[in-house]
């Protein structure tokens, strides 16, 4: 019985408009559709933000740091 007495609210309600949260949400939707149609995937999102951002200079890649550690031991022992 509450089920349905709720059903019929919301479908009443829904007919008013008057569920803001369901209306803002479709509002945004809208909004977001018409200004953003370059990204459509996540991954465009971030590429493009990445190339916005600028890196951190002391961040380097693993693979460079792994290297000079190699290579540091080698020069030790030669003497």
């Amino acid at each position: 019985m509450v089920n349905t007495v709720h059903r019929g609210i919301v479908t009443v309600l829904r007919r008013l408009n008057t569920i803001t949260g369901e209306h803002r949400r479709n509002q945004f939707m809208k909004e977001t559709q018409e200004t953003n149609n370059a990204l459509c995937s996540r991954k465009q999102l971030m590429q493009k933000i990445a190339e916005l951002v600028l890196r951190h200079p002391e961040r380097v890649k693993k693979q460079d740091s792994q290297k000079a550690k190699k290579q540091e031991p080698q020069a030790y022992t030669s003497s």
